[in-house]
């Protein structure tokens, strides 16, 4: 089968889209890949699954690191937890159940099915699970204030339109433009403050709601989860969240901000460990990779499902931290000085950050199109995909990565996520970025490393 019409000298062009009966895609597809995933999807009747080949699996960066793509949520920072108890609120809220009644989200069964997945998944999974708990008249009370919240000033101007969309496709698009709705959107204080006022915008819209449950449960339920979530990240502290042990190291040494000082980092990494680790030994390993990346810098991506809104929060708590915690690695103060410049904001620590903001939300992980975007973004080829190291703390994200033709995937599971299946994984590094600089030197392998010993 051709791929185009022939040229001037009789061979086939290529062309982008090609059309192949059964046999000649599995031939295709055998060719390419030997590994596959299965992503279901719910986002059209057809078809109800993808399958997806990945790159080869490898475990050793032979020629090098020059990328390394990190996952924000659970692998950088602590967020996911501040996520499941959001949505453990939201389920509390539109419930109307105290601890009492219901004693919320188990972190063994319910966690890991919920961290990797997209806001929409992890309401459908709570509402089959727990939606016979759902109280209309709690539901619309939590609706109402949570839309008024994510229009007001302090919100997410996406999260807002898509509020304004929902309230319209409800028939309640009038609240807008309604002085009592307008008061909830300007204080965004809480249900106490304005009681009345909720009492009666309530009473009027629980016929619209009664009418479209089901079917608006999932965007009411987003809603309201987003009201909770924002309103932690908006707040000047949230000690929720925080980086995650060993990242910074990891970043400011790919940055080449450390040099043979990151040996000074050993004590606090070591501590991580499970294990006892020979402080010669993890010394001479630090001293090597900051010395190689002080020579060679990495350049460095953040790949989120978060969104634009919600990553620029997240990452405005997790460096006011990570400044703070700058001072216990023990380095110089020219040392330092310039680790702290490196994390004074995403455009300073970051070559390429994408959100959930540049994905459709159809593409996100596990599908390659966030990892493949910043990739684009970094200009890295086929070639250099040898070079190419990520980072996840779900099974999700490390298909994404290797869907994205990334070969040295790594997880970085956390408690909610030890229950996700990794056979994709290159590497799993329970104890997280402290195993990985200490026990596989960043998996570079003796002769990457060899220009650091000279």
């Amino acid at each position: 089968m051709t791929h185009g019409k022939p040229s001037e000298n009789g061979a086939p062009v290529p062309r982008a889209v090609s059309y192949l009966d059964g046999g000649s895609a599995t031939r295709q597809l055998h060719n390419l890949a030997e590994d596959f995933a299965v992503i279901r999807k719910d986002s059209g009747p057809f078809p109800p699954f993808e399958v997806v080949p990945l790159a080869p699996k490898r475990t050793m960066l032979d020629d090098g690191l020059a990328v390394a793509l990190m996952d924000m949520d659970g692998t950088t920072t602590s967020t996911e937890d501040v996520c499941c108890l959001a949505m453990e609120e939201m389920m509390r809220r539109m419930s109307g159940l105290a601890a009492e009644a219901w004693p919320g989200l188990d972190r063994d069964r319910d966690h890991p099915a919920l961290i990797g997945y997209s806001g929409r998944e992890n309401l459908e999974y709570l509402g089959e699970k727990y939606g016979h708990l759902f109280s209309l008249d709690a539901t619309t009370r939590a609706y109402i204030e949570a839309a008024a919240w994510n229009i007001g000033p302090w919100a997410d101007p996406a999260q807002a339109a898509n509020v304004r969309d929902w309230l319209a496709g409800l028939g309640l698009a009038a609240l807008l433009n309604d002085p009592r709705f307008r008061v909830l959107m300007r204080s965004g204080k809480e249900p106490a403050a304005h009681g009345g006022v909720l009492d009666a915008l309530c009473a009027e819209c629980i016929g619209a709601l009664r009418a479209a449950w089901p079917a608006c449960a999932t965007d009411v339920g987003l809603t309201i989860y987003a009201h909770d979530y924002h309103r932690r990240l908006v707040g000047n502290d949230e000690p929720m969240i925080r980086p995650l042990p060993g990242v910074g190291v990891v970043m400011a040494a790919l940055k080449g901000r450390l040099g043979a000082d990151a040996a000074c980092c050993f004590d606090m990494l070591a501590a991580a460990l499970d294990d006892v680790v020979n402080a010669d030994e993890g010394r001479d390993t630090l001293r090597a990779l900051g010395v190689h990346f002080e020579r060679q810098p990495a350049r460095l991506a953040l790949v989120t499902t978060s969104s634009a809104f919600e990553t620029r929060h997240v990452l405005r708590h997790v460096f006011t931290r990570l400044r703070a915690e700058i001072m216990d690695w023990g380095l110089p103060p020219e040392r330092s000085d310039a680790v702290h410049e490196l994390f004074q904001t995403a455009e300073t620590s970051y070559d390429a950050v994408v959100t959930s903001t540049d994905i459709p939300e159809t593409r996100l992980k596990p599908f390659r199109d966030p990892y493949s975007a910043a990739l684009a973004r970094l200009g890295v080829d086929a070639a250099a995909l040898a070079r190419v190291v990520g980072f996840e703390d779900t099974e999700p994200g490390v298909i994404s990565l290797r869907a994205a033709g990334v070969p040295v995937a790594v997880a970085l599971p956390l408690e909610g996520t030890r229950a996700h299946d990794f056979q994709a994984a290159s590497h799993v590094a329970t104890r997280g970025f402290p195993e990985i600089l200490l026990r596989h030197r960043l998996f570079l392998s003796e002769r990457a490393l060899e220009d650091a010993a000279d």
